[in-house]
């Protein structure tokens, strides 16, 4: 369960998917493979991919294929100086064109091998957002699996509770019967035991409330019927803070996407910079073009061949628009950068506060596990110094208390652990 994942190589949805049981393992590897979230965060990085070319970046020339037809129809009349007078009706006039052009910048200050290594990063981002989404998704499903096998812990829990009552309903009942019991206690039993009964009502309805969300991160039908795998009495590895601390700083996927976004805000500021040089572009072509006049004197024309030039712009003068630009993306850097540094700070919070929540419930653990031990022992003593009539009712209902509250505070404190390593794992990003 540390890794969370790792399972995304370790587990087949098919394999699963006609399992009654869903173990917290089979829930992330159905969730990595139908989430809705992790669906689109997969189509990002692929868009992010596709457009990660030189092409996009602008390093490869442009090669483009024109033509053109022209027909025009006219009335020509004319009448020469000489007295000559030509008359045509509905003259035609074709012009035909086309040609092969080429347009590639040679030098632009560098901004397009700039643009190239912003495709190249925005590449690199998509596939760590995705693993932050992975990751993400991951945390949100273990703690819903969580809280339902809790809650199926509590429902166990409380049919614990009311066996023990019905015995206790039973033995009161007895020495009613018997003439050495009072109805009282028979009531306040049958009162406890029916406050356990709606205990139980309210349980059942959370673990459905708990599934449906579970469910729906899944991206199944919200009314699929599964039961949670028993969950393992190991508790979980104790933690070094200093490596902890480490691994969040190398691996959590937030922090990564962060620094991606500080180089490809330092790209720009680049790009912004080099807006002043001059851009040097070459332009090539080869043409033919083809014309018939049956109006004129020239009644047919004809030309082809190469043609190539070369071009430069250069800014001379923009209102100081580039000057503002350039000024503005130095304190977009100044912002990646600071955004960088209070995420570092609350990650570190956030992770010395878990550890030292990991702490204390692991001596919690121990210690209600005692606690337990003492209260299943006493309420068989008072039971039976119930059943031999050498106590009340009170004392029986005292201790029967003390074991309803020791059942509920260790699973609470157990399963409040194992969501607390869930929240590590997810700022480590494993």
């Amino acid at each position: 369960m540390n890794k969370l994942i790792l399972l995304l190589f370790c587990f087949c949805l098919s394999s699963l998917a006609a399992q009654d049981t869903l173990s917290l393992e089979g829930a992330i590897a159905i969730a990595i493979e139908q989430n809705y979230g992790i669906k689109i965060a997969k189509n990002d990085a692929e868009i992010a991919h596709l457009n990660n070319t030189r092409a996009n970046a602008g390093l490869l020339p442009l090669v483009a294929l024109n033509a053109g037809d022209n027909i025009t129809a006219v009335n020509f009349q004319q009448k020469l100086a000489n007295g000559t007078e030509i008359r045509r009706p509905l003259g035609v006039f074709n012009s035909f064109n086309t040609n092969i052009a080429a347009n590639w910048t040679l030098y632009d200050g560098k901004r397009a091998w700039m643009e190239k290594d912003k495709l190249a990063t925005l590449d690199e981002l998509g596939i760590v957002q995705l693993k932050a989404k992975i990751q993400e998704t991951a945390m949100l499903v273990a703690v819903d699996w969580l809280e339902v096998a809790r809650l199926t812990q509590v429902l166990a829990n409380t049919d614990e509770i009311i066996g023990v009552l019905s015995e206790r309903l039973k033995l009161a009942t007895d020495r009613l019967n018997f003439g050495f019991g009072n109805k009282v206690d028979v009531l306040q039993a049958q009162i406890d035991i029916n406050d356990r009964k709606k205990d139980r009502i309210l349980t059942e309805n959370a673990i459905s409330d708990a599934k449906i969300s579970l469910n729906t991160k899944l991206a199944r039908p919200s009314e699929t019927l599964f039961e949670t795998s028993k969950v393992t009495d190991k508790l979980p590895d104790s933690l070094n803070t200093p490596l902890l601390l480490q691994q969040i700083e190398a691996k959590n996927p937030t922090l990564n996407a962060l620094v991606q976004l500080e180089t490809i805000s330092k790209i720009n500021a680049k790009q912004i910079k080099s807006s002043v040089l001059p851009r040097v572009g070459l332009t090539g072509a080869y043409a033919f073009q083809r014309n018939d006049n049956t109006t004129g004197f020239s009644l047919f024309s004809m030309q082809h061949g190469p043609t190539i030039g070369i071009n430069m712009t250069m800014p001379l003068y923009t209102g100081g628009n580039l000057k503002r630009q350039e000024e503005v993306a130095q304190v977009e850097v100044q912002n990646a950068g600071l955004r960088i540094d209070a995420l570092q700070q609350n990650l570190r919070q956030q992770a010395l506060q878990l550890v030292g929540r990991s702490s204390s419930l692991r001596r919690a653990i121990v210690l209600d596990t005692e606690s337990l031990g003492f209260s299943r022992e006493q309420q068989k003593i008072a039971l039976e110094r119930f059943r031999l009539g050498q106590s009340n009712a009170l004392e029986l209902r005292e201790a029967q208390l003390a074991l309803e509250n020791a059942l509920f505070e260790i699973q609470q404190t157990k399963f409040g652990l194992l969501v607390n390593d869930v929240l590590i794992q997810a700022l480590v990003g494993e």
